[in-house]
């Protein structure tokens, strides 16, 4: 037996719902009323789940892109069929919780009712076929030429509508590409940012959780700059705006006079002016040292 077969929960969805709301909008919402059928989470009177994208991906859509599913969630939410919150207590817990708008969905629902469905057009018996060959020599010559170019303008229709869809794809495809970039991207380590921020003078004090936590607000902006077609692509540019962004993080923290952040080297000269003893020669550096050792037992 083919493995390609169903041999696995299948993804279910009705013709009706794809019609109404977008395919990718219905295989979502369905997957999320069956999610919400094992859901723990109440709050205003609703049952709520909660998962991130990968989530979303991993359990549900193998064959999609976390772009796809970020714009399905988008196009659901902006249709009123879904809600979408962060939950958690925790600040830190930035995942979102998901329910259905069930009273929308029994709108779209009454709607669908109410529509009458068109029916297939009669087909033609036999004697109505050979009635229509024998009627259709007797057409005039001046109906004929009129067929011709409705058929080509429908021809070219039909291609330019290729073309705009082909086009649209092809912009799509590149925003995913240039967001994915950007979500997929592996920062500098920590220890690396501070080094940077130091060198310009800046210091922000920030345990691991709280630097991947920026990192994360700082990868969810630019997303979203690449998806409206402002991707940044060259990594020292990458690199140049976290350390700004963080940078201005720096800036906003209460600011403490001990803890005052100099550029390298910028005290050396205070340093050397702190003492007023005469310079000693090298050899007059080594008998000193010497001399020191002895005392500290350190050398016969």
């Amino acid at each position: 037996m083919s493995n390609l077969l169903i041999n696995e929960p299948p993804l279910q969805v009705l013709p009706s719902l794809a019609a109404a709301i977008g395919l990718n909008e219905a295989l979502l919402l369905q997957q999320l009323h069956y999610w919400l059928r094992h859901a723990k989470v109440e709050h205003d009177g609703k049952m709520w789940i909660y998962k991130n994208l990968d989530k979303w991906k991993e359990q549900d859509f193998p064959f999609w892109s976390k772009n796809t599913i970020k714009r399905s969630v988008k196009s659901l939410k902006d249709q009123n069929l879904i809600f979408v919150e962060k939950l958690a207590p925790n600040s830190f817990d930035r995942v979102n919780h998901y329910t259905i708008n069930y009273a929308e969905l029994m709108k779209i629902e009454l709607k669908h009712r109410q529509t009458p469905e068109v029916t297939e057009q009669p087909k033609m018996s036999p004697s109505n076929k050979s009635d229509w060959a024998q009627e259709q020599p007797k057409m005039s010559p001046s109906h004929e030429p009129k067929m011709g170019p409705s058929l080509r303008e429908q021809q070219e229709t039909n291609k330019e509508s290729g073309r705009t869809q082909k086009i649209e794809g092809d912009v799509l495809a590149v925003r995913d590409s240039n967001t994915e970039s950007i979500s997929n991207w592996q920062p500098p380590s920590k220890e690396t940012m501070n080094s940077l921020l130091f060198m310009a003078g800046k210091k922000l004090d920030m345990t691991d959780s709280q630097y991947l936590s920026h990192v994360s607000d700082f990868k969810a902006y630019y997303e979203e700059q690449a998806a409206n077609g402002k991707p940044i692509k060259r990594e020292n540019l990458r690199q140049s705006k976290l350390k700004n962004w963080l940078a201005s993080i720096a800036d906003r923290q209460p600011k403490q006079a001990a803890d005052t952040v100099a550029r390298p080297h910028s005290n050396r000269s205070d340093a050397f002016s702190q003492t007023n003893e005469p310079r000693l020669t090298r050899q007059q550096q080594i008998e000193k040292n010497k001399q020191a050792m002895i005392e500290a037992g350190l050398q016969a």
